[in-house]
């Protein structure tokens, strides 16, 4: 699946469907993964709507991975063949796999896929005793790119991308792009945040008075700094509304 094309995770999802509905003994169970990515294991993030789509009943498995010397969690900054050999060097790895009950969807749930999914991902994290997080696979994309410009990730990804997409309408592509213009100063790079002369620099622009009153307005901390997701909230919506851009 392409998880840029929004055609291309329709189609993953009609076929989903499809199997789920087919009467083939081939597909009596279909077995979905409902993150969608890789986690540190400290939280259960979003689980996406595919599997709870169709609102049949979901047999809850859960893995947990006891490990004494050394984590065997990928995420998407692991360097592949370190963990691989150091997952070699171990004498053993433990697999603790609980098969719940099954879950069946309520009436409401089975018109509700998000619904059901988040129900289903709550008596997960009750099963791991784990927190859950809002967090999504989107915001491992968001963080690839972090790294690849040279970014202290810990520093500026501190929120969930996927609300502030729902709420502003930002793409991914566009977010990635005001991050490359966020890092425009290699010392914003290192400590996360920007001052007015580095908002200035970002944006190519003089220091105006406009651009001086549009930086307070993002500085709701007063701090004299602002963090990427004051940038981000603030460009698009500079973006989405050509006065106030054309003001700056």
């Amino acid at each position: 699946v392409d998880r840029k094309s929004d055609a291309a995770k329709q189609d993953a999802l009609d076929e989903l469907i499809r199997r789920c509905n087919a009467k083939d003994e081939n597909w009596n169970s279909i077995i979905v993964f409902p993150e969608g990515t890789c986690t540190n294991r400290k939280s259960l993030i979003q689980f996406k709507r595919g599997a709870f789509t169709p609102g049949l009943p979901i047999q809850l498995v859960t893995f947990e991975w006891p490990y004494e010397s050394f984590d065997p969690s990928w995420t998407s900054s692991s360097n592949r063949l370190y963990l691989a050999f150091r997952l070699l060097c171990q004498f053993r790895i433990l697999v603790k796999v609980k098969i719940s009950e099954v879950i069946n969807p309520t009436d409401e749930e089975k018109e509700n896929p998000e619904l059901f999914a988040r129900n289903v991902r709550h008596r997960a994290a009750e099963t791991l005793n784990i927190p859950t997080s809002e967090h999504s696979y989107v915001d491992t994309f968001l963080s690839q790119a972090a790294r690849k410009a040279k970014f202290n990730t810990a520093k500026i990804l501190d929120f969930e991308f996927e609300r502030l997409q729902n709420i502003f309408e930002i793409d991914l592509a566009e977010a990635k792009r005001l991050l490359e213009l966020f890092g425009t100063d290699e010392e914003v790079k290192k400590t996360g945040k920007m001052d007015v002369k580095q908002f200035a620099k970002a944006l190519g622009l003089p220091l105006s008075e406009p651009l001086c009153e549009t930086f307070v307005a993002l500085d709701t901390s007063h701090a004299g700094f602002i963090d990427f997701n004051a940038f981000l909230i603030g460009l698009t919506f500079i973006g989405q509304n050509p006065t106030s851009e054309d003001a700056i």
